[in-house]
């Protein structure tokens, strides 16, 4: 039999025991002397009102639909990190309490701008049962339903946040990729992506086109940690092809190949121009040579152990290539929410330090950045204006 959900007052206790300063709160809210055993007055409560519910919630800091038994406990990321269930190792702790903040501040945002409308929500995902199959299917329908054609995705982290998965780049550990954060709420389901800074730029663009793809299938788990070593799971094994063929398009690739062979370019050229153009690894651009049929191992042997510098010399692409990783490894936040964040400071919905918060900077550095973009204060209020 499946384990039975926790009643109102255990989910209370458990709660309870990570914010002891609720306490006085709560006896205020139940009515009974601070002095008075709380713990023992929760457990004997048989029927609880559904304003009691609310008011203990706000107490707690946790969402009511928590207490009231309508959200499992294990559904809220701010909940399973206050209760210490989320132990998947590689998943640092800062990262997760960043995400939990960005969810908080997307749904401040959310109730003030209204939800992100996705342009692929009407896309359906590929149920095919072989995965990697589904996954190219998928990465086509995609790309179809976005008029891509077999062009370049230039803008990923653009694509990924049209579809309301706020997305910010950090330090994590060596083996660890990426992180597919999953939060529910009344309001619905939310994902945050992390995408570690550690590898280059190309390894970064793949990684999240790989966490899109968990976004779009909503896999299941509130947290996939997206490793080095990939494990033989369908769920990964999909969301592999699915980045390949989004970022680098069957199609677009033997176009590409075609035109460089009849110019007589090396394979070590094919493969600079392809990593360049398409935003994708050496390795990725060698296995899709491979997987597609365009080349041998014969052909690739010396590609695969000449340094990239030296194929972006043949090619004659170093300064492009120089130019394209620069800063690869320096972290940066969510564009879409701080875009909506000063939408919102400009409506006077929030305070600047919500939205220094989400810039990560203080206050007066976040006044000095609004104001060169020509953003003044919320309606000439005073520069701290606004809702939290």
């Amino acid at each position: 039999m499946p384990p039975t959900e926790p009643s109102p007052h255990e989910r209370i206790e458990q709660l309870l025991s990570t914010v002891p300063s609720a306490m006085p709160e709560i006896a205020r809210i139940l009515g009974i002397p601070e002095s008075a055993t709380l713990i023992e007055t929760i457990r004997q409560r048989a029927n609880w009102t559904p304003g009691e519910l609310v008011e203990i919630a706000e107490a707690l800091r946790v969402p009511s639909a928590v207490l009231a038994g309508r959200l499992p406990m294990d559904r809220h990321l701010g909940v399973s990190l206050r209760l210490g269930v989320l132990t998947e190792p590689g998943a640092p702790a800062e990262a997760l309490q960043r995400a939990e903040r960005l969810f908080d501040d997307k749904a401040v945002l959310d109730s003030w701008l209204g939800p992100v409308r996705s342009p692929l929500a009407s896309v359906p995902m590929s149920s095919d049962t072989y995965h990697m199959r589904a996954g190219q299917t998928s990465a086509e329908r995609v790309r179809d339903a976005l008029r891509l054609g077999d062009e370049p995705v230039n803008d990923l982290v653009g694509l990924v946040e049209s579809q309301g998965v706020p997305t910010f780049f950090t330090h994590l550990p060596e083996d660890v990729f990426g992180l597919n954060i999953r939060d529910e709420r009344d309001s619905g389901v939310s994902r945050v992506i992390v995408v570690s800074t550690v590898g280059p730029w190309t390894m970064q663009r793949y990684t999240l086109a790989h966490e899109l793809c968990h976004a779009l299938y909503d896999d299941a788990g509130q947290l996939i940690v997206d490793r080095v070593d990939i494990p033989e799971v369908l769920a990964e094994l999909r969301a592999e092809s699915f980045a390949r063929h989004l970022l680098l398009p069957k199609s677009g690739l033997a176009r590409e190949v075609r035109a460089a062979r009849r110019s007589g370019d090396g394979w070590d050229v094919v493969v600079a121009r392809t990593m360049i153009r398409w935003g994708v690894s050496r390795k990725v651009a060698v296995r899709a040579l491979l997987d597609d049929g365009l080349a041998g191992n014969e052909d690739l042997e010396g590609v695969e152990r000449t340094r990239v510098d030296d194929l972006m010399a043949a090619a004659q692409l170093t300064h492009t290539w120089s130019l394209l990783s620069d800063g690869e490894s320096e972290p940066s936040g969510s564009p879409m929410l701080v875009e909506r964040a000063v939408a919102a400071y400009g409506n006077g919905w929030v305070s600047l330090q919500f939205v220094a918060d989400l810039l990560g900077v203080t206050e007066e550095q976040a006044e000095a950045q609004l104001a060169a973009a020509g953003w003044g204060p919320p309606n000439g209020s005073d520069r701290t204006g606004g809702s939290d």
